[in-house]
């Protein structure tokens, strides 16, 4: 039985946030560990585009700096998420760059507002 399908990586997306979630409330390394092995899955299946490459850096920035390398990855995706507001804003919170992640934020409607406030990778603006 193949698992491999929008539906299933989606879910599995979800998961994943949650997974987020429960590390930034407890700090427990166990949570931040399986995160990082859903989230190489989700890369590596190349199946949610940039979102499995964010998902997957706030792992890791989670851990320790980015390397140029991802920041450049980050910066790529920038360029192809151009028209995509909360994404620009994701990844503007990894680069470091708060200003330009909150006038992202400010361009949203109040219920896009209030849906990125509750994503993992808000925690690390704050």
């Amino acid at each position: 039985l193949l698992y491999e399908n929008i539906g299933h990586f989606f879910n599995s997306n979800l998961l994943l946030l949650e997974i987020i979630k429960a590390y930034d409330q407890t700090k427990k390394a166990i949570f931040l560990t399986e995160a990082i092995r859903l989230a190489e899955w989700l890369k590596r299946a190349d199946c949610l585009e940039g979102i499995s490459t964010v998902n997957y850096l706030q792992c890791i920035a989670r851990k320790t700096e980015l390397t140029e390398e991802q920041d450049a990855e980050l910066i790529e995706l920038l360029k192809k998420y151009d028209d995509n507001e909360q994404m620009k804003a994701g990844i503007h919170i990894l680069l470091g760059n708060y200003k330009m992640a909150k006038r992202c934020l400010d361009k949203l409607d109040t219920n896009q507002r209030n849906e990125f406030y509750e994503f993992p990778i808000y925690v690390l603006m704050r």
